[in-house]
């Protein structure tokens, strides 16, 4: 399939995935547009929402490998194209041979004169007598006729006609076929195993990403904390899918070529205020010109923080960054 035709993609993931489900895909597989996802979103617009990332970030051919993982058997009836074999059946038809019957040879006939009767008297010898009949006459006949017995087979042979060979009739040979040539989709590499250890480059920023397994944790805070706020209780255990996080903090430098190419504005930026802590009290406390290129105040600036992490950023400053 065309990676640019992403209608048979939407239809696949509405028809094949509950609102549930694709919220849980998206957790596993693509974070950043799972992030984007908000309670009054149907599941319409998440879709949309999911082929509009793939799409801006040439992940197409990746959310084809994840729905195939997902559901193997949908994915095969949709997008699978069965191997056609080509078949041509040629049936040779053959004409009668005319066959020629062999001509019969024909045993010439020699007619055999009988030798000359001699006549026999009919009693009484009434008139002159006949002389013999000629003994040279008879002994020429005889001589011939011996000549002739002998010398047959040889005449038989000049004379009989050749008998002409049968002419031999070919079949007509049956044509190749013509191969029928079917384009399949490039099939997507397979994932490697992950585990511990495992890395990747992040094609956004350039930054390590370290691989994460899924598991259980204990989120919250004990009812012993006396510290601890009311919504950080009760501590109770929670179950995360697997996931990929930078290896280390967003610099300054990166942060600052993310709102050069974007032109964002932080929610301190627009309040024109920040939190910070205020170093004689240990108190946090909100001060005006505070941002993230002023992290202590309107008198500070990024001089020689380049590769510090970035500070006063909201978690919406941190979501519009991954996206």
């Amino acid at each position: 399939m065309d990676s640019s035709d992403t209608s048979d993609i939407r239809k696949f993931l509405i028809k094949f995935f509950s609102d549930e489900e694709l919220t849980a895909f998206c957790f596993d597989h693509f974070r950043d547009v799972y992030e984007a996802f908000t309670s009054e979103m149907s599941r319409t617009e998440k879709v949309h929402r999911l082929i509009e990332y793939c799409v801006r970030r040439d992940k197409l051919s990746e959310l084809l490998a994840k729905l195939e993982r997902e559901r193997p058997e949908q994915y095969r009836q949709r997008f699978s194209v069965a191997a056609v074999e080509a078949r041509s059946e040629v049936e040779a038809r053959s004409e009668p041979v005319a066959s020629r019957s062999d001509i019969e040879a024909q045993t010439p006939k020699t007619s055999q004169s009988a030798p000359p009767s001699v006549p026999q008297g009919t009693g009484e010898n009434k008139g002159p007598s006949r002389s013999a009949p000629n003994v040279w006459t008879i002994g020429c006949a005889g001589l011939v006729l011996l000549v002739a017995v002998a010398l047959w087979p040889s005449i038989r042979g000049a004379i009989a006609p050749t008998p002409r060979p049968t002419a031999e009739v070919l079949s007509p040979t049956p044509a190749p076929p013509t191969p029928i040539v079917i384009k399949l989709p490039p099939r997507p590499t397979p994932t490697p195993t992950l585990g511990i250890g495992s890395t990747r480059v992040s094609e956004k920023d350039g930054m390590v990403m370290v691989y994460v397994p899924a598991g259980e944790f204990l989120m919250g805070s004990t009812d012993s904390d006396a510290d601890a706020e009311s919504d950080e209780k009760p501590q109770h255990r929670v179950y995360l899918d697997a996931f990929w996080i930078d290896q280390t903090e967003v610099t300054n430098e990166m942060f600052t070529k993310f709102v050069k190419v974007s032109g964002y504005k932080t929610d301190a930026e627009r309040a024109g205020k920040g939190w910070m802590l205020d170093l004689a009290s240990k108190h946090w406390m909100e001060k005006a010109g505070t941002d993230w290129q002023h992290p202590r105040g309107p008198g500070s600036n990024l001089t020689g923080l380049d590769q510090h992490p970035v500070v006063q950023v909201s978690w919406n400053d941190a979501k519009a960054y991954c996206i």
